[in-house]
């Protein structure tokens, strides 16, 4: 678009010097002074000349116009405030100028801008949070470290990060200055702001920096106290009891190691070696065994005693986690830039199957001809003493609905009798996550636990079904309403710990096995039974292995309840005999 000269503008004289010109460039300048321009990215082209023009002459040194037919003067006889025009922001006098939108020809004698964009030069997002983003002068890449200067304007809202940015971007230019002069080279002392001057006091004062320094703090520092208390604050973590206490005891001892004063930005690789390495030192149950001592008084008390057991690979590695899903979190809101802890987890010495295994036949056997099973006093303080009674309850039924259903311990101590349900003609159990009708919350371990199981024939023969229509008649709404809640939240915290009792009173413990075995028994029975895989880890409850399978597993409806009780009665324990656990036998 060509423009005709506005009526109340002086033209510029083609042949006045450079200096002269420039003083009539500071003419208009003031019009930039607070505009911002409007955000459509309009292109304003002022006295383009021709467009096929191939003339090679130079041209004399060219008029600037001031614009424009679309935008006519004010009263004070300058243009609207949103419309920004300018004749050498960008060109030297002369100088051919590319149209920004015809890229391939230049211009003869013309100037072409585009209208200042609201977001002023190096205001990016990252993550959600606004930055300042400045390029390293070519000057300094030699003794800067990084070709980019990136400083955190702590704060998600656009207006907020417009008034901050001038600041910010105040202190990036002096720190330049700042390292010129430390370097020897020509400065402007008007960039250059001491400490006492209030705005820049937090800028430090050392020298140039080479190019393995690490780059200075962004402009807001946040304690590890304080960025801890806001990450374990955030709405969207929904932890169980149980997390929200792990997450507590992990930040009370990243506090003894680092401090809570300390800024996260002091926190560096050695420092979090140093750590993990305390971690690696601490004994097993410190927070029981030393419950007064700090963190590091406590390493040295074990080692003093010359204690052996110390928190075990796995441990370490989840408390690592823990402080690393905060570094990770703070690194999303902006307050550092890098994971120091990323990588430093340990190599567990023992394989995940290792961790835990099956019971063997013989342990099997014991268990199932306990007391509990064959005749006890009763099935609380007595269920070890031989005795007439025979009760079935949370304790009896439990072990056998892990064996031949997979469960796991909480998932069976907090069904409801309204769990219990007929899907085709097949007797189920319904395995969620949810309020269960009496106001307590059932959880379950990944979204995969959530399932339907049928109840194993074996089960059937066992009376479970005679037990589940007594407990709807007499009104009970838990399956197993004599099972107390734990502290944690879990009515399996009391089961587990009373089954390590039980195993050792019928002589059936031993290394790695304890009530999760069951589950070990049940997968190696659906091996055994040559089950379909895919079955095989929907009726355990197991995520699948790769996205692949777990985005294929998001497709139709499911197997059907009669598919699934029909693998299911195909596991057997052909060399464990509980003939004596079926009704009509007793």
């Amino acid at each position: 678009m060509t423009t005709a000269r506005s009526n109340h503008e002086p033209a510029l004289d083609p042949n006045a010097s450079a200096d002269d010109q420039d003083d009539s460039v500071a003419d208009i300048m003031p019009e930039i002074d607070g505009a911002a321009g409007d955000d459509t990215g309009e292109m304003i082209v002022v006295n383009a000349g021709p467009e096929n023009s191939t003339d090679a002459v130079p041209s004399p040194a060219p008029v600037f116009p001031k614009p424009t037919e679309n935008c006519g003067p004010s009263s004070l006889g300058r243009s609207p405030p949103h419309d920004v025009y300018t004749n050498r922001l960008h060109n030297d006098v002369g100088q051919r100028v590319a149209s920004p939108r015809k890229s391939s020809k230049n211009l003869h004698s013309s100037v072409s801008t585009n209208r200042l964009h609201n977001r002023p030069i190096g205001l990016c997002q990252k993550r959600g949070i606004f930055h300042y983003r400045r390029r390293v002068p070519a000057d300094l890449l030699t003794i800067w470290n990084g070709c980019e200067v990136w400083r955190s304007l702590d704060t998600d809202s656009l207006k907020t990060a417009l008034r901050r940015i001038h600041l910010v971007a105040a202190e990036v230019e002096a720190r330049f200055e700042k390292v010129r002069e430390d370097a020897g080279h020509t400065v402007d002392p008007t960039l250059i702001f001491s400490p006492g001057d209030g705005a820049l006091a937090w800028m430090p004062s050392d020298t140039a920096r080479p190019r393995s320094a690490v780059l200075e703090p962004p402009l807001i520092i946040r304690t590890i106290g304080d960025v801890y208390d806001r990450y374990i604050a955030d709405p969207k973590h929904a932890w169980s009891k149980r997390t929200a206490i792990a997450h507590t005891t992990t930040r009370k001892w990243v506090v003894e190691a680092f401090g809570e004063a300390t800024s996260l930005n002091e926190i560096t690789r050695e420092a979090c070696r140093e750590f993990v390495e305390l971690l690696r030192n601490m004994p097993a149950h410190a927070d029981k065994r030393f419950p007064k001592l700090p963190m590091r008084e406590a390493v040295a008390a074990a080692k003093l005693s010359g204690e052996q057991r110390l928190i075990n690979a796995a441990n370490v590695n989840a408390y690592i986690n823990r402080f690393g899903g905060v570094m990770n979190w703070a690194m999303n809101e902006g307050y550092i830039d890098r994971n120091p802890l990323k990588g430093l987890k340990l190599t567990d010495p023992v394989k995940k199957r290792d961790k835990r295994r099956p019971f063997s036949t013989g342990q099997l056997t014991r268990i199932f001809t306990a007391p509990l099973y064959v005749g006890c006093l009763d099935d609380e303080r007595g269920y070890a003493v031989p005795g007439e009674q025979r009760p079935r309850r949370g304790r009896f039924w439990l072990p056998l609905l892990a064996l031949f259903g997979g469960l796991r311990a909480n998932e069976g101590a907090q069904l409801e009798v309204s769990d219990v349900q007929w899907i085709d003609n097949i007797p189920c159990l319904r395995i969620a996550e949810g309020w269960s009708q009496t106001g307590d919350e059932k959880r379950v371990k990944t979204g995969a636990s959530e399932r339907i199981v049928p109840i194993h024939d074996a089960l059937v023969s066992f009376g479970f079904l005679a037990f589940v229509a007594a407990q709807r008649v007499h009104g009970e709404t838990n399956l197993f309403p004599e099972l107390p809640i734990g502290h944690l939240g879990y009515r399996s915290t009391g089961l587990s710990r009373w089954f390590a009792r039980f195993l050792i009173g019928a002589d059936a413990a031993g290394p790695l096995t304890c009530f999760h075995s069951f589950r070990h028994n049940f997968r190696d029975g659906l091996r055994e039974s040559k089950v379909d895989r895919d079955i095989a880890l929907l009726l355990g409850g197991w995520t699948t292995d790769g996205k692949g399978a777990a985005i294929a597993d998001n497709y139709g409806s499911g197997y059907s309840a009669s598919t699934l009780a029909e693998a299911l009665n195909t596991v057997r324990y052909p060399t464990l005999d509980l003939s004596h656990l079926k009704v009509g036998d007793n």
